[in-house]
Order: structure tokens, then sequence, then C-alpha cells
């Protein structure tokens, strides 16, 4: 095997699509992930410190079966953990492909046992596992549902609002209303999945300090905090409405580019402005309050009994 870190990041990258038991990934997962294996040699530990990250996120960029965020990956090829319905039995089956490359089938369920819709908007399962005489399925929800689920529904209430003859009413729609309107959304959705019953759960992601008090049961201590401020795009959906030129696709672009959250403790919360981005934020890149702060994070991951 070659000694040269891009080259065996790029192929390390190649192998571990194919294994890995989840799609969405940190850069720090991956160089954990990536120092852990058979790619990895003892010569890099004389690199520099940034050596591994940057070669990791050259390796992901180079790979056409990844999607690239600024703080987490995306697996886009159907590799590593499938699951499907079998036609002839009509059976759930999660399947997995282990290190050695063969395809093991870890469980089926009956067709009576899992609604069909729900397995559809689930983007992947990650592990099964059996707890007394149920299933517990850790899952990683399918945020594109979400995001359609969110924005057919904001654009139906909000068109609806502008109809409100009161003025005083209409405006509180437009205004308070709209950014209670979309947290209900997002916990009908969770609800509706039976991945949450609290918002401290329904984040896209979760920080390693709000993690290890969700763990010790403190979700009084945490906060459901929306990465870019959601006043500044519920603003642009309510400017809009209001000049006749919102549509369902400009809610979802909206929400698809800026609508992320993710479960802080109050403690960073307080170092996040709660209005506002930095005056330096180039309007793109979701996560720049993070970034600017130091805050880490991780895709936050579903448990479900089936």
């Amino acid at each position: 095997m070659s000694v040269s870190l891009n080259q065996n990041t790029l192929e390390f990258i190649e192998k571990f699509e194919k294994i890995a038991n989840k799609k969405t990934w940190t850069k720090s997962e991956l160089v954990e992930k990536f120092v852990q294996s058979s790619f990895y040699n003892e010569q890099f530990e004389s690199y520099h410190s940034t050596a591994l990250e940057k070669s990791i996120w050259w390796a992901v960029k180079r790979n056409k079966n990844w999607e690239m965020n600024r703080s987490f990956y995306l697996i886009k090829a159907e590799n590593g953990y499938d699951q499907g319905i079998s036609k002839e039995n009509k059976t759930f089956e999660t399947a997995c492909i282990d290190e050695a490359g063969s395809l093991v089938k870890t469980q089926g369920f009956g067709e009576g046992d899992i609604n069909l819709k729900m397995i559809e908007e689930l983007n992947n399962n990650e592990d099964v596992i059996e707890k007394g005489h149920s299933m517990i399925s850790t899952i990683s929800y399918n945020r594109d549902a979400l995001i359609r689920h969110l924005s057919e529904h904001l654009f139906e209430v909000t068109m609806l609002s502008l109809s409100i003859r009161d003025d005083g009413l209409r405006d509180y729609q437009l205004k308070k209303g709209m950014g209670e309107n979309l947290y209900f959304l997002t916990e009908s959705y969770f609800r509706r999945l039976g991945l949450a019953k609290t918002k401290y759960r329904m984040g896209d992601f979760i920080t390693l300090k709000a993690k290890e008090r969700l763990l010790n049961q403190k979700p009084s201590l945490l906060v459901y905090e929306h990465m870019v401020p959601k006043n500044i795009y519920l603003n642009e959906i309510r400017r809009l409405a209001l000049t006749n030129e919102l549509t369902q696709e400009k809610v979802h672009n909206l929400l698809n580019k800026y609508h992320f959250i993710c479960i802080v403790t109050k403690e960073e919360d307080r170092l996040l402005p709660s209005t506002t981005m930095p005056l330096d934020w180039d309007g793109n890149n979701p996560f720049y309050r993070y970034e600017e702060t130091g805050i880490e994070f991780e895709p936050v991951q579903y448990f479900k009994t089936l």
C-alpha cells in the first residue's frame, strides 16, 4: 500500500462509503475512522496537525458519491446500509454490507408491523438491535422530506393568512404566527414518524456538551436553536407574501438553505447572537455563527422502536 496521504484517504473514502453505518458524517468523525483503518500509516503522524482533515476534505470532494457541506458530509450513493420491501413475502428488511463485501440481512418485519409510507421517508437504517421483545432502530431522518413537508404547509398557511380581513390578526399571523407554524409543522413531522417527543430531540445537529446533558437526562439545560436566526428567512417569506411574489418553491429554497436546528446548552446559546448573523457573514454559510464561536456539533441520531 502506498504511503501517500491523499491517495490513502481517497481509497479509504471509496471503501468506507460501502460499509458506513450511516449517511451523514462530520469531518472529525471521518478522520477518526481513517486513523482506525488499515489505510492509516504512522508516517502521517509527522505531518501538519491539520493534514488529515484537509486530506479527508480533498478525498470527499473528489469522490462523486458524496455531497459536501462546511460541517458535514453526506453519502449520496445507496451503499452501506440499505432498506427495501421484499416483493415476494412483503417483509421489510434491513441490510448492510460487511467489511468483506458480503451482504448481511439483519432483520425482517411483516407488512403489518411497519408503515410503508414511513419507510419511504426514513433516510437510512443505521443499526437494528434487539431489546426485550421490541426492535430499536437507529436512523437518520430524511431532511429533504422534512423540508418538503415544511415548505408545502408553510406556504399554504401563509397564503391563508393573507386572506384574514382583520389587520391586527393578519399581521400577527404573518409575523409571530409564522414562527409558531414552523415549529408546529416540525414537531408534527417528527412525532408522526415516532422520532421525537420533545423539541430537544428534533434537531439537525447537537453540540457535544448538549449531547452529554441529554444523555444525563438534563433537558432543562438545553436550547432548541436556529443556526440561522429564523427571523432572517421568515421575514423574507413574509415580504414575498405581501408583494404577491411568494411561491412554494421560494419557501422551499429558503428553508433548505437556512433552516437548520442545533440543540445547544444554555451557556453555548449565550455565545450566539439571537436575532442576527455576524456582519461579515456571506449570506450562504448557515453554520457561520457556530464556526465563529468555536462551538462544535455533530448530526443528531434518532432511535425508533419498531
